[in-house]
This record gives C-alpha cells, structure tokens and sequence, in this order.
C-alpha cells in the first residue's frame, strides 16, 4: 500500500481528497415552488370565469340581436309604409253592393280602417320587442358584473382578466352591432308596399340572424 502512495503523483492525490469532501456536494431537488403554483391556478380560475362569462354574453347578446332586427323590421313598416319580410297583413271584404258608388264608398272606409289596425298592432309589436331587449340589456348587465365581481380587482392576475373581459365582450357588442346595421341597410333595400305581397324568396333574404 505504502509502495502504491508513493506511485500516485501528488497532483492527483489532492484531487482524491477533494472529491471525499462532502461539503460541495448540491443535495438539492427541483421542486415545484408553492407560490407560483397557487398564482398559475389563480389566473386559471380568471381565464375559465373570463370564457364562461363571455361564452353567456355572445349568447345573450343573440338572443337580443333577434329582437332588434325583428323591431327594425316593424319600425320601418310603421314608418315608411313598406311591410317587413316577415310580416303578413292582408285582410279584404269585397260584398259587391248594389252600385259602384257604395262599393267605392265601403272600400275606402274598409281600407282606413285596415291601416289603422295595422299601425295599432305594429305599435304593439315593437312594445313587445322594446320590453325583451329591456330585459336582454338586464341580463347583459348582471353577466358582466357578476363576472367583474368574481374576478376581483386587488392582483395583477384579476386586472388582466377585467381587460380580456372587456375586450371580448366588446368586440362581440359590436360585431352585432354590425351585424344589426346591415340588416337595417338590407331591409330598406327591398322595395315593398303594405299593398303587395312579400315572397318566399324575400323573407329568406332579410331572415334575422
């Protein structure tokens, strides 16, 4: 053993101590830290509030859509004289009296009142449309709180998500917006009188979507 010492070069003698000293040996692992564990899943929980919250306000936000085109449709029948592509009104009496006089005279008094009844029950439709989008815009407004209140605003994470919130919802408002729009373009487009008869062909044509 002494003979073998005594072959080793003393260089490499000092480098057999080194590797026996455990004190720069690195005992440590590569855990997941706790903290930023937590911070992932807290932003997670915004972004699923975020889709949930937005998928409920493009839906609703549709279903408000239908009311609208259907109310353009009935305003500008009541305005402009022209029968929206979903609507049908054509109510004739024609009892062939004694004379031609008296048929004039009946057909006139028939007609005032037709058209009367006609802008009573438009006036009344777009009521109806009125109270629905009321209660769309409600609806909207209790989606995007609700959400705001859930995401909180005290982390930089819940800050983000109230930006991507408003983002999303705002780039939907308008898209049917535009949508909207269109169709009050398109509807004043067709030429048709409360006299004529709207076809199959028409009614696709402005079908609100």
């Amino acid at each position: 053993m002494d003979n073998l010492k005594d072959e080793i070069p003393c260089n490499q003698e000092h480098l057999i101590n080194e590797a026996a000293d455990d004190d720069d040996f690195d005992y440590s692992l590569d855990l997941t830290n706790v903290q930023v564990c937590d911070a992932t899943n807290k932003t997670a929980e915004h972004a699923d509030t975020v889709s949930r919250a937005c998928s409920d306000f493009t839906r609703k936000l549709e279903v408000r859509h239908k009311f609208a085109c259907a109310r353009e449709g009935l305003s500008f029948g009541l305005s402009n004289g022209q029968l929206p592509p979903f609507m049908r009104f054509k109510v004739e009496c024609n009892p062939q009296l004694w004379s031609p006089e008296s048929n004039n005279e009946f057909q006139s008094i028939w007609m005032l009142e037709v058209n009367a009844t006609k802008e009573r029950v438009i006036k009344r439709a777009i009521e109806f449309m009125d109270e629905k989008i009321q209660t769309c815009n409600m609806d909207l407004k209790s989606i995007r709180q609700g959400a705001l209140t859930k995401i909180g605003k005290d982390t930089e994470s819940s800050g983000r998500a109230r930006t991507e919130l408003t983002r999303r919802m705002s780039e939907s408002k308008e898209n049917f917006d535009k949508s909207l729009m269109q169709y009050r373009t398109a509807i004043r487009t067709e030429k048709r009188s409360f006299k004529g008869n709207v076809g199959k062909n028409t009614f696709k044509k402005f079908k609100t979507q």
